[in-house]
């Protein structure tokens, strides 16, 4: 326990966990005895907390943490200060241990950093704490998604991401998702000089707007399929005439998630943006949502 083991790590008195054990009669005159008690000890302690919570109990995931930690982290400065090459702090070392097989189990390394650094007083330790929990939550996460808590629930078919979607899109920053590549048109433009903005653009929908920003309409090259090709429209059909106004307007204000639903219920791959005032201000586009929503799960190594 906490009290048996980690205390008198810390305090520097590792000698004394062979009192009272097997190892007792050989632990004061070879220290390989010591080091393998700790060891088998160590072992014990996750094979005995694996095997009860994999039966549905409760092993104590904190208590047998600290004890797994503190093991193992004087077994590994004991066995290093034993070649000769580097004298390691073993009680440091002790320290970090505890911390960094708790950051990994429960996935939290903020709760390890200070809940160590509160039990042992190591706060000199701050910064190797950070490095070591770090390295430790970035390894578990790696190979194991989930945490020894939440991985109960994913068995059982609860999605502990249920509202990850909604925390995703909230982060987004709607302003930087605006499109201005889209080419803007007046009013008064003809199909003829919309005919050859058509073939320089990149985009299939163009804004309509007037000479102060404000946004009049949109137009696309499906609302004028059937004329696009009539020379005899050119120059006397004019671009407010074939304009629409936009399926939905979107304001910079508004939250991505709002956006995305009404990208959705218009179901168009495209919305105009304007301030309150009416002034156009450009695009945003489903896909551009998407690939930034994307590369934010990317960055939180989910993919």
């Amino acid at each position: 326990g906490y009290t048996t083991v980690v205390e008198k790590l810390l305090a520097g008195h590792a000698q004394e966990l062979t009192d009272g054990s097997l190892f007792s009669v050989y632990g004061d005159q070879n220290v390989w005895w010591l080091l393998l008690l700790v060891f088998c000890t160590m072992l014990t302690k996750v094979v005995a907390t694996s095997i009860t919570v994999g039966a549905g109990g409760n092993g104590g995931m904190f208590g047998t943490s600290l004890v797994a930690g503190a093991l193992g982290g004087f077994l590994f400065a004991r066995l290093v200060n034993l070649t000769g090459l580097v004298v390691l702090p073993e009680v440091h070392f002790v320290v970090l241990g505890m911390a960094g097989v708790l950051a990994g189990v429960v996935h939290a390394p903020l709760t390890a950093i200070f809940l160590i650094a509160e039990i042992t007083g190591g706060y000199a330790l701050f910064v190797p704490l950070m490095l070591v929990t770090s390295f430790s939550y970035l390894i578990t996460k790696h190979f194991e998604p989930y945490s020894v808590y939440t991985r109960k629930l994913t068995l059982k078919g609860v999605d502990v991401y249920a509202n990850r979607d909604r925390d995703l899109l909230s982060r987004l920053d709607l302003h930087r998702l605006i499109d201005t590549e889209f080419v803007p048109l007046r009013p008064g433009a003809t199909l003829g000089e919309l005919v050859e903005v058509f073939r320089h653009a990149h985009r299939n929908q163009f804004p309509v707007v007037s000479k102060g920003g404000l946004l009049r309409g949109v137009i696309t090259l499906d609302m004028v399929r059937n004329t696009l090709f009539d020379d005899a429209h050119y120059t006397t059909t004019k671009v407010r005439e074939l304009m629409q106004p936009p399926a939905a307007l979107v304001c910079p204000t508004d939250s991505v998630e709002h956006t995305l639903a009404l990208l959705e219920r218009t179901a168009t791959p495209a919305l105009p943006v304007c301030d309150a005032e009416g002034i156009y201000l450009g695009f945003v586009t489903k896909s551009t949502i998407l690939a930034r929503y994307r590369r934010e799960l990317i960055e939180e190594g989910q993919v």
